[in-house]
This record gives structure tokens, C-alpha cells and sequence, in this order.
């Protein structure tokens, strides 16, 4: 067995099993080399770093840098067969789309195939565990005739992947671990949504670090991601409601922060984007209407300024039986006085 076949191996093993810190060094040592250059090597390294998570062997970053330039022969060796890898796209924010190496997956006659490959995208490289799977897609099924049916879902879904791959026997596109299933490491997977999250919370920690020009860029990066809501074709499925909902406030928590950013900095074009978008999701949000007035009395729009209050007056006694509040009021009267009157009120509280 050479490396890359040992690096696969320990990749699939079961997360109890034992590595001596050794060993562990050898794998992470060939894995840095081969992400250097590999395609596949970065799923390779999710999985082992998911294996060896809390396992006891110590500081793994130590382990790491131990494993720095011990590669060598075993880096050539990994290198003797590099198996090939596809790259696989999945959409699930808004309409659901899937590539793999950059053509449209569309042969979806089997609609079973189509959102176990859903489930399994938004899962982020863990085993979904087989009873997950088979209460997304035949809730309330008895259990055995769950297993039989996922069964042959799978063989569905690999031959849809083999298809679209032009690999008539790529079996290992998918794996079965334990008690679960997940992509194999011959695929390089990229999911919006996770992309999104990770670019959200970047996006949080660099706020909390006082690094606001690079908490910017997280966060606009993330709002060109969210192309609407999780799996809108789906939105009656019971496994997607949570996730939607959360996802959901996390897009309106970053374009209030981006609208924010855009009407400090007198961007005010930007602002309105941003909450109108906001609106679109949660048309009760008051102080949004107060920005969107501010932002078209400083482009010198007063009809703008009266009607977007008036919208809010209507949404407010509609959804909520209730009065625009005493601040939105003084801001309308601010906003149509003199123009020192109405800089003094641009900044948004």
C-alpha cells in the first residue's frame, strides 16, 4: 500500500480507532504536501482533521509542525497514481443548481437522487448518519423498508454522478462509512451555503478583532452568495425549515450591517439596495425606513423621503396594528426643514 492509498485509508477508518502520534505525523506531513499541489488533497484533510478532532493525541498543531519537510520520498509516492478528482458544485441558496467540472447536472429523473444529493451537499463533508437520510426523504417509513429504499437511491445518485462524470464505474464518488454516507475524496465539493456561513462568521470574528475594512469584505462576499432563501424549492420539507430560518436571519443581520456601512460612508445608492433587500424579508423593521428616508433626503429626493414613510405607515397597521413610533415621525419632519437640519440628521442612532 503506498501512502496516498494509506492516507485514503485512514481517511475512511472509524473515528475510535487509535494512531500513535507518529503515525499521525507521517499522514498530516503527506497531506500538506499534496494540498500544495492535489486537488482532492483538501477533502482529504477535512476528513482526517474531523477524525482526529478530541482524540487525546496532543496539540495537533505540534504534530503539524513536526510533519514540516518530512514529506520526501513519501510526497513522490503519493504522487505515483494521483487518482482523478471532479469537482463537484452544488446551489442551495435560492433555486437548486448542481456542476460537476464546471457542466450543469440536469438528468434529475430520479427526484429521490436530487435532494439525497442536497442533503448530503449541505451536510460539509461529514457521514450523514443512514437514519438522518431516510427521515428526509420517506418521512415516518418503517426502517427496513427505509434502508431498502436509500439503498437503491444511492445506486441512483452514483450512477447520475458517474454519468455527469463520464466515468461509467466511479463508484467511489460516493462512500458508505459506518452508519452513514458521504462524497468520496475523488470529490472536490464547493456548497454555497457553506461558503456562506463560513464567510458570516469570518465576517463576526473580524468585527470582534476591530478589523472593519476586512469584516467589509467578508461580509459582501457573503451577500453575493445568498441568491435567496435555503432550498426555496423545497419549502415544505420539515429537515430544510430550521436551517432556512437561521440562514434567514443571518442574510438580514448582514445587510443591515451593510446597509449601515453604506449610509455612514455616503453611499447612499448602496444603502437603498441594502434595505430594500431587508424590507423584501422582514417588511416590519422601522429603523430601515428611517435609513431609506435619510438616504433619499441626501440625494435631494423629498417625494421619496414622504413616500417611503408612507409605505411604513401602511406596512405597520397592516401586519402589526400599529402607528409609525414617535422617532420615524420627528425624523419625516427633520428631513423636509432647512439642509442644516437635515445633515444634522443623516447619521444613522
Amino acid at each position: 500500500m503506498n501512502s496516498a492509498q494509506a492516507i485514503s485509508a485512514a481517511a475512511r477508518a472509524e473515528p475510535t480507532a487509535a494512531l500513535s502520534t507518529g503515525e499521525l505525523t507521517e499522514l498530516l506531513s503527506a497531506v500538506r504536501q499534496l494540498q500544495a499541489e492535489h486537488a482532492g488533497a483538501l477533502q482529504v484533510l477535512r476528513r482526517l482533521e474531523q477524525r482526529f478532532s478530541g482524540s487525546g493525541l496532543g496539540d495537533r498543531h505540534a504534530a503539524e509542525a513536526a510533519a514540516e519537510g518530512a514529506a520526501g520520498a513519501l510526497w513522490h509516492d503519493a504522487l505515483d497514481r494521483p487518482a482523478r478528482v471532479h469537482r463537484l458544485q452544488v446551489q442551495v441558496l435560492g433555486p437548486f443548481r448542481a456542476w460537476l467540472d464546471g457542466r450543469p447536472i440536469d438528468n434529475w429523473q430520479n427526484r429521490r437522487a436530487r435532494t439525497l444529493l442536497k442533503c448530503l451537499a449541505v451536510n460539509e463533508r461529514q457521514r450523514a448518519p443512514r437514519e438522518q437520510l431516510i427521515e428526509a426523504l420517506w418521512p415516518g417509513a418503517d426502517p427496513r423498508a427505509g434502508a431498502n429504499s436509500l439503498r437503491v437511491t444511492i445506486h441512483a445518485l452514483r450512477r447520475i454522478l458517474a454519468e455527469a462524470a463520464g466515468e461509467a464505474g466511479a463508484d467511489d464518488l460516493l462512500l458508505c462509512e459506518g452508519d452513514g454516507y458521504g462524497f468520496g475524496p475523488s470529490l472536490a465539493v464547493d456548497v454555497d451555503v457553506i461558503s456562506f456561513e463560513r464567510l458570516w462568521q469570518r465576517g463576526r470574528r473580524l468585527e470582534q478583532e476591530e478589523a472593519p475594512e476586512r469584516a467589509l469584505a467578508a461580509f459582501e462576499a457573503a451577500e453575493a452568495l445568498y441568491q435567496g432563501d435555503f432550498l426555496q424549492d423545497d419549502p415544505y420539507d420539515e429537515w430544510t425549515v430550521l436551517r432556512r430560518e437561521a440562514l434567514r436571519d443571518c442574510y438580514l443581520a448582514l445587510l443591515a450591517r451593510l446597509g449601515r456601512r453604506s449610509l455612514e460612508r455616503g453611499d447612499y445608492e448602496g444603502c437603498i439596495q441594502r434595505c430594500q433587500r431587508l424590507l423584501r424579508q422582514d417588511p416590519c423593521r422601522e429603523d430601515i425606513y428611517q435609513w431609506l428616508m435619510r438616504c433619499h433626503a441626501a440625494l435631494g429626493q423629498p417625494g421619496r423621503v414622504r413616500r417611503w414613510f408612507d409605505v411604513c405607515t401602511a406596512v405597520l397597521r397592516q401586519e402589526l396594528d400599529l402607528p409609525p413610533g414617535p422617532e420615524t415621525v420627528a425624523l419625516l419632519h427633520a428631513l423636509r426643514a432647512s439642509p442644516a437640519t437635515i445633515n444634522s440628521a443623516l447619521t444613522p442612532d
